[in-house]
């Protein structure tokens, strides 16, 4: 089976000067949209794939072809100064003094170290 992805970029252009956005309300955003985006692919695949597999007489589908479409994000914007802590991170990790700290937010995400 071969598939062919046809891959639109949908750019959003936050960047504006002296705006700065909350970090966390853009780490969910940008996740939903990738949950979106990854939830339609699923679709568009099973869509197409039981489409072919029911109008195809030849039983030998290797030679077939899916195509969908995809549509990948791109957010530009600026968000405060944070630190991000990973998933294996501790405080520990921390390269700055504790009254440092108080300067900018720490987040917890769910990637790295």
């Amino acid at each position: 089976m071969i598939e062919k992805v046809k891959i639109k970029l949908k750019v959003y252009n936050l960047v504006s000067p002296g705006v700065f956005y909350d970090y966390e309300l853009l780490w969910r955003y940008q996740k939903s949209l990738v949950e979106l985006s990854s939830n339609l692919y699923k679709i568009n695949q099973n869509k197409l794939l039981s489409t072919n597999l029911t109008t195809t007489s030849n039983d030998d589908h290797d030679n077939d072809i899916l195509s969908t479409e995809h549509t990948d994000y791109l957010i530009l914007v600026q968000h405060k100064s944070i630190y991000t802590l990973g998933r294996g991170g501790t405080t520990d990790n921390f390269r700055f003094k504790s009254h440092e700290r108080s300067k900018h937010e720490v987040v917890r995400v769910e990637r790295g170290n």
